[in-house]
């Protein structure tokens, strides 16, 4: 047990550095990860639902521009956001959402977002990941954030089978708070990027200890 528990410790060590030295070369500059403002970072999650990060950020700027508090998304037509949403693919879906969420918080909260994961989910559109997400985005939380290419990343480099969240649980006890953010961009970019369905492992800066890589040779 204590032998595992020593590999464990030195594989998530290699991890976490080749993980934060990649991103030197490889974060990839969004505008919502380029600011602390809780709406802009709120509105992003919304945005990247089922959407790739490419395709919202080529409405963002445009879309935060014209509507940069609840009020407006309130009162605008649903066709005048839908015009902006368009390139995303699930517009009118997108549409409807925001409309929900921008109403709850002004209704219930008196357009305040609130801070605290229990609070967040009972806005109708919000879930587990899109809480946690905007927590940890918007007020550097240390939360466990969970999707298909952060569960793909580190369900390869550990042979993972189950038990995902307890070892993210471990390997974020081992990120500074003010690293919390980078990793998770990091690991999102990571699997999006390499880590893909059929992935690109001579890329990868985990190569050298992924687990997937050893029961493939």
């Amino acid at each position: 047990m204590i032998n595992e528990v020593k590999i464990l410790d030195r594989n998530i060590s290699f991890f976490l550095d080749q993980l934060f030295f990649w991103s030197k070369n490889n974060f990839r500059k969004y505008p919502w990860r380029e600011t602390n403002n809780p709406y802009d970072i709120l509105i992003a999650e919304i945005l990247l639902q089922k959407t790739k990060s490419d395709k919202v950020f080529s409405v963002f700027s445009e879309f935060i521009h014209k509507y940069n508090n609840f009020q407006k998304i309130v009162i605008d037509d649903d066709q005048n956001i839908e015009k902006i949403l368009k390139p995303l693919g699930l517009y009118r879906k997108k549409t409807r959402y925001l409309k929900k969420l921008s109403t709850e918080i002004l209704n219930k909260y008196d357009g305040k977002i609130p801070l605290f994961v229990n609070e967040l989910k009972k806005i109708l559109i919000i879930g587990d990941y899109t809480a946690n997400a905007f927590l940890c985005f918007s007020e550097g939380k240390k939360v466990i954030l969970m999707d298909i290419n952060i569960k793909r990343v580190i369900g390869r480099f550990f042979n993972l089978k189950s038990n995902y969240e307890d070892t993210l649980e471990e390997i974020i006890e081992n990120v500074l708070d003010q690293d919390i953010k980078l990793f998770y961009w990091t690991l999102l970019d990571l699997g999006g990027l390499i880590c893909v369905k059929k992935p690109l492992c001579y890329k990868c800066p985990l190569k050298l200890k992924c687990q997937f890589i050893v029961n493939s040779n």
